[in-house]
């Protein structure tokens, strides 16, 4: 295993790491139970190029991709938990949600402090 596919393992979170041969993608890791066919869809919907986005699934559930060269890392979805003043019900949600994506809680200053 690369340092990499070390840390992402320790994150204990969903994530995959792709190697793009010109219009294959092969999966070279992966951890979590999110479909392998899904991380494909989302990394054809990004530009091919050396970059750092950020793919916002709703308000709170996003995925972070790092494409380098021909490595593609594809990270999340993780609930990013931004506090919201009027609704309660929206954090019950949440909590629901990333127990059956199996994906952890983060407040916004743990997600700026793990990128």
């Amino acid at each position: 295993m690369t340092l990499e596919q070390l840390y992402i393992k320790s994150l204990d979170i969903p994530a995959v790491e792709f190697k793009i041969t010109g219009k294959y993608i092969d999966t070279v890791f992966k951890s979590g139970k999110i479909l392998t066919s899904r991380y494909q869809a989302m990394l054809n919907q990004l530009p091919r190029q050396n970059d750092f986005t950020i793919l916002q699934h709703s308000q709170t559930l996003f995925t972070f991709c790092f494409i380098k060269g021909t490595t593609a890392y594809l990270i999340g979805p993780e609930i990013i938990n931004i506090p919201q003043v009027e609704s309660t019900t929206l954090n019950d949600k949440i909590i629901y949600l990333s127990k059956r994506l199996n994906t952890t809680i983060l407040e916004k200053e743990q997600c700026y402090g793990r990128l």
